[in-house]
């Protein structure tokens, strides 16, 4: 400061007030630049945390939706009805087609791998429940 006072010594009054402003302008620029990167983190930040939010959400329904599936295939064994199938059907359907909503969360957190083995568990549990369907229905045709 005091380096300053004894370069400005034989400056006029105009040249110290621009000198002022000019430094107080080079901060606010600097305060502005650094307030727009942090903004543009955090917008970065909140926007990777929404995609894990829905890829979580889709990931819950294909949980949903696959036990009850289990549920309704355990209930057409109990009570063969055709509309328990539609609805077991319309059920593992529905939890495969969720599957498509996560992917994008799984790829951000590196996890297409498990993502592709859960599909393929719906794929398998989906080929199974028609198995148990068809075998049903050929008992209560003997029956």
């Amino acid at each position: 400061m005091r380096h300053i006072s004894r370069v400005s010594t034989g400056w006029s009054m105009n040249r110290k007030g621009m000198f002022a402003f000019g430094g107080v302008f080079l901060s606010v620029a600097v305060l502005i630049m650094v307030s727009a990167v942090a903004m543009w983190g955090v917008r970065t930040a909140v926007g990777n945390v929404t995609g894990l939010s829905s890829a979580d959400q889709a990931l819950l329904r294909v949980q949903v939706n696959a036990s009850a599936a289990e549920g309704l295939l355990k209930d057409y064994v109990i009570r063969p009805d055709p509309q328990v199938v539609v609805r077991l059907r319309k059920a593992l359907s529905e939890a495969i087609d969720e599957l498509g909503d996560a992917e994008a969360g799984a790829k951000s957190l590196n996890q297409d791998r498990a993502l592709q083995d859960m599909h393929d568990a719906l794929e398998q549990t989906r080929s199974s429940s028609e198995k148990i369907i068809e075998a049903q229905t050929n008992i209560q045709a003997l029956i």
